[in-house]
């Protein structure tokens, strides 16, 4: 099953917002979606900004 409105996007598991796909269209799907979703987030930095020194 596949949800029609991914749940990253706020998609239900309603039986609305389901249906049958067949297992290379899923995944072609499911590729694309986590490609949105990874673009969707915002990356962390690799190191931790400077905390300003209180006693200069």
């Amino acid at each position: 099953m596949d949800h029609i409105v991914p749940a990253f996007e706020g998609g239900s598991d309603d039986v609305s917002n389901l249906r049958a796909l067949c297992e290379y269209h899923h995944r072609r799907k499911t590729a694309r979606e986590a490609n949105r979703a990874r673009s969707a987030v915002p990356r962390r930095t690799l190191h931790r900004p400077r905390r300003m020194n209180p006693y200069l």
